[in-house]
């Protein structure tokens, strides 16, 4: 928001901001549709696994409009806290798997497309683990929502 400010001052940045399309909807996903700085910008998403937890299936539901053909999508990563020396630390683990939001849309459609995603994942049944998503939307325009 600081860089906002200064490139076009206080009151357009305010403006902006007040327009911009970013949080919950009422249907329950989580709208992505930010108005300035969206190559910089990202959400997170997190799910806590247990030691209960081995093979899996995740699906990820969502919904895309007007997206542009360049780089947008979510990497999925795992967190697991360990034993190091004594004390606890989290590592991130990166799972090589993840998604682009245009190849599971149709581009020539820019109207609001249902997308869904699936992937095989393990926990190996460790407990103090945390599934991560790191998602963003394409830099010139359009939204996503995840459900």
């Amino acid at each position: 928001m600081n860089n906002l400010i200064a490139s076009v001052g206080d009151i357009q940045a305010l403006k902006t901001k007040a327009f911009e399309k970013v949080g919950s909807t009422e249907n329950g996903y989580f709208l992505f549709d930010p108005q300035f700085s969206r190559s910089a910008r990202y959400f997170n998403c997190s799910v806590p696994l247990n030691e209960s937890i081995g093979n899996f299936e995740l699906v990820i539901n969502g919904i895309t409009e007007g997206l542009n053909s360049s780089n947008s999508g979510c990497s999925i990563s795992r967190m697991r806290k360990v034993s190091d020396g004594g004390q606890s630390k989290w590592f991130r683990y990166g799972t090589g798997k993840g998604f682009d939001w245009i190849d599971l849309s149709d581009q020539s459609n820019s109207s609001k497309q249902f997308v869904s995603y699936s992937v095989d994942l393990n926990n190996n049944f460790e407990s103090d683990a945390i599934l991560t998503m790191k998602c963003r939307t394409t830099w010139q325009t359009g939204s996503v929502s995840i459900g």
